[in-house]
């Protein structure tokens, strides 16, 4: 899953191409002998794209890093390269958390996946015994009189059936982060149909 969120995820690859560009930016420097130089910057709007924002919700994700980069850079042929080198580092830094958050998507997506797909697990089993239980004493209660009440049958049939609705939400959830694994993963993982035969 991470192998995957790795190598399919847009955010590393424009990161990674936004550390690829500042490199070039670095050499482009060393070249160019004027007091100013024009940098990849100046010919394109790198801030053209709208980033996703930062959502502090239980599916937290940061807020996107733009590309720094200015149209010119000034000074000596070493000061303008050392401008670069930074610009470069500061990009290299930006792909390592984006790589970094990436890895801890992903780990945390499945870990919930793990979690919820348990608890559901858990859950159906006790939702059939308490079911069966249920039924058992709804059939063999007797109105007339006898050892179980019409408290103790309506009583199971409610705990039965709440400990149903909580297998169905484990079962929801579980879904739910299955599904997150596929976006987590890039398109890498396909989550398996859902749907009975």
């Amino acid at each position: 899953m991470i192998a995957e969120a790795q190598t399919r995820r847009g955010e590393i690859l424009q990161a990674q191409s936004a550390v690829d560009a500042t490199c070039l930016e670095v050499k482009a420097q060393e070249k160019i002998r004027a007091f100013a130089g024009k940098t990849f910057a100046s010919g394109s709007d790198i801030h053209a794209n709208i980033l996703p924002i930062a959502s502090l919700d239980e599916n937290y994700r940061p807020g996107a890093i733009a590309p720094e980069m200015p149209g010119n850079l000034y000074g000596s042929k070493k000061s303008r390269v050392n401008q670069a080198k930074i610009l470069h580092e500061r990009a290299q830094v930006v792909a390592d958390k984006a790589k970094s958050l990436i890895v801890l998507e992903a780990e945390n997506t499945y870990l919930r996946w793990i979690e919820n797909r348990n608890r559901a697990a858990s859950y159906l089993k006790s939702a059939e015994e308490a079911e069966k239980l249920a039924s058992s004493l709804k059939e063999r209660f007797d109105p007339r009189g006898g050892k179980i009440t019409l408290d103790e049958v309506i009583n199971t049939g409610i705990q039965a059936n709440t400990i149903r609705i909580a297998a169905n939400e484990a079962i929801y959830k579980a879904t739910l982060a299955l599904i997150a694994l596929e976006r987590v993963s890039g398109g890498g993982f396909v989550a398996p149909s859902i749907t009975k035969k």
